[in-house]
């Protein structure tokens, strides 16, 4: 068997500069994926949001035919979604309002979503 003689100049393991360039690279995937994967987080939540805004108004229907009135908050399942508080902000006989109010602000316009008994969907951009 021949055996090589192994130069002891010859370039062992990874250089300085291979090393900041790769690492430049990840930098620069990481600064144009997090907030593209931020914004779908958020429109994931307001999704949820309006499921469940949806879904307490079905069951404002559902109560309104067995009683003369809509139903307040406490009368109405519980719903959770994280980062927004659930209420029903006025009920008359005829109609009611029903909101999702975001626990911390971002600067989207969907900090709270409104739906009323007329059909009001709010803000209009939240609900496309």
């Amino acid at each position: 068997m021949l055996y090589q003689r192994k130069d002891s100049t010859a370039q062992q393991g990874v250089s300085l500069v291979s090393l900041l360039i790769s690492m430049t690279i990840v930098a620069v995937l990481s600064a144009l994926s997090v907030p593209s994967y931020m914004d779908y987080l958020q429109r994931k939540d307001i999704q949820q949001v309006r499921h469940k805004l949806m879904t307490w108004q079905a069951e404002q229907i559902r109560y309104r035919l067995g009683n003369d009135k809509y139903a307040s908050t406490a009368e109405l399942s519980s719903v959770s979604v994280a980062d927004y508080v659930f209420s029903v902000v006025a009920v008359t006989a005829t109609d009611y309002t029903l909101q999702a109010k975001r626990t911390r602000a971002l600067n989207d316009g969907c900090d709270t979503l409104t739906v009323t008994g007329s059909g009001s969907y709010l803000p209009a951009k939240c609900w496309r």
